[in-house]
């Protein structure tokens, strides 16, 4: 059995480059990666610009039997979501004050608790938080 991977694929369409499509999700290999980004261009294409009730044989891409025209994959990556990042920097700068307030109240509550592996995970957040924000604390 094949172990799933993610990959992020970016796709462009149209013959004067109409706009693109980024699609992220996990498959067994590039192809098939590939092909599942099509096939969500495809629906997410014929749900916004065919209304209901348009004739279904005007429709293009692979809902109606074809290949999608004119598309080229402008980037591949694997192994990441790269769609997600938003998301953590959001979730690290939520969880920043609770591991903060925690580190304080170990450091100050007066029952001696260890603090000090708190505190570096504490440090690793707001590196992460200023490199996700395109900062370099270390400079």
């Amino acid at each position: 059995m094949s172990k799933l991977k993610t990959y992020t694929i970016v796709l462009e369409w149209g013959e004067h480059d109409e706009g693109l499509y980024h699609w992220a999700g996990q498959a067994v290999d590039i192809g098939t990666a590939e092909q599942l980004a099509r096939m969500e261009m495809d629906r997410s294409y014929n749900e916004s610009y065919w209304a209901e009730g348009d004739d279904p044989e005007n429709k293009r891409g692979m809902e109606g039997g074809s290949e999608p025209t004119d598309y080229a994959i402008v980037e591949c990556t694997i192994g990441v979501n790269e769609f997600a990042a938003q998301e953590m920097l959001d979730t690290l700068k939520a969880t920043l004050p609770h591991i903060s307030s925690e580190v304080e109240q170990r450091k100050f509550g007066g029952n001696d608790e260890d603090y000090a592996a708190l505190e570096a995970v504490e440090a690793q957040v707001i590196k992460a938080i200023a490199h996700g924000e395109g900062r370099d604390l270390d400079a």
